[in-house]
């Protein structure tokens, strides 16, 4: 009986640990999209959740790692879509990884949306890696440039 009470108590430890690291890695994660939808901060604090050794993965493209990559992709963001809101669609959270849907609406000639799911992995409070996959046919197809429209 002592041996089922510890390991019940092992256990049950072990998934509040467990819950409330899933919870702060949520918490943490809506904090980040709610600085990307502050423009008027400064690229250094868009940056300050991230790991010095960050890596970030995004479909197509080369992976940027360390905080210098990151300020160069916030900033050529920025610059390129002024008036971006990003929004949590749905985030899970499990051991060090959160999978967050999200979408984004800005203007270019028009109200465009794009949409996409990210993967963080989350230790000590900070972001080491995220994993990046958006509709960028959707995005095409919205900004004219897709195969559809024969500029494929």
């Amino acid at each position: 009986m002592l041996s089922y009470t510890l390991r019940t108590t092992t256990s049950l430890a072990r998934m509040l640990r467990d819950t409330n690291r899933r919870a702060e890695a949520r918490t943490m994660l809506s904090e980040i999209f709610d600085l990307l939808n502050r423009k008027d901060l400064p690229t250094e604090e868009w940056i300050a959740p991230l790991a010095s050794n960050m890596v970030y993965h995004r479909a197509g493209m080369p992976d940027v790692t360390g905080l210098t990559g990151m300020r160069q992709v916030l900033d050529m963001s920025r610059s390129a879509i002024a008036d971006m809101h990003a929004t949590i669609e749905d985030l899970v959270a499990e051991g060090d990884k959160v999978a967050c849907r999200w979408s984004a609406r800005f203007t270019h000639q028009g109200e465009v949306t794009v949409t996409g799911i990210a993967i963080y992995r989350v230790l000590n409070s900070e972001i080491q890696e995220e994993w990046d996959y958006s509709d960028a046919l959707g995005l095409m197809e919205q900004l004219g440039r897709g195969p559809l429209q024969g500029n494929g």
